[in-house]
């Protein structure tokens, strides 16, 4: 809701939720799509003041184009930006700006929707690996500058299994392979 991003809101919301949580900060708040209704510093000016307050620790964005991140920076700090990414979808100029201005690319949906697990490329590089398509394409992002992952988990052996990926490497050629399939 467009409301949510006015500045009364996100102050009024955010100390709802740590009363709620009983907790006295958060260690990261979202914007979570950009409005078209509420200025962007509104907003983050709204999040900046509650980080400074201590309420939170750190200010994201969801869903932001380049260009858009570009003019969030000019009124807060962005520690992340919260992304569909995966081999299919490839974030190419969000990638190099993440590096450039060194915020975190939290890539959702990083096996989009499933659509992976039969792909053969991916199927390959798992078996040289004893990995599965989605544990390789979890890798390949956390292998990545500047990128974090948040796959879904619908039961305790997917947690598992997606957190199955800090043991194996990814090679040079087995990250390229990977980067071609984005479409």
């Amino acid at each position: 809701m467009a409301s949510d991003f006015s500045y009364d809101r996100v102050i009024g919301t955010t100390h709802e939720s740590l009363r709620k949580l009983r907790t006295d900060y958060i260690d990261l708040l979202l914007m979570h799509w950009p409005s078209q209704s509420v200025p962007l510093d509104e907003t983050l000016g709204a999040m900046r003041e509650l980080q400074e307050e201590g309420s939170i620790r750190h200010i994201g964005v969801s869903n932001f184009s380049p260009s858009m991140v570009k003019e969030a920076t000019r009124y807060a700090g962005i520690f992340c930006n919260q992304v569909e990414y995966h081999p299919y979808k490839g974030q190419d100029k969000l990638l190099e700006q993440a590096k450039e201005l060194d915020y975190l690319l939290t890539a959702y949906q990083p096996i989009s929707r499933g659509e992976i697990l039969d792909d053969a490329t991916l199927r390959k590089i798992g078996e040289a690996h004893g990995k599965s398509p989605a544990q390789v394409a979890l890798r390949w992002l956390i292998q990545q500058e500047n990128v974090a992952a948040i796959p879904k988990a619908r039961s305790e052996d997917h947690l598992k299994n997606n957190l199955d990926v800090f043991d194996f490497q990814l090679s040079d050629e087995e990250m390229r392979r990977i980067f071609e399939l984005a479409y």
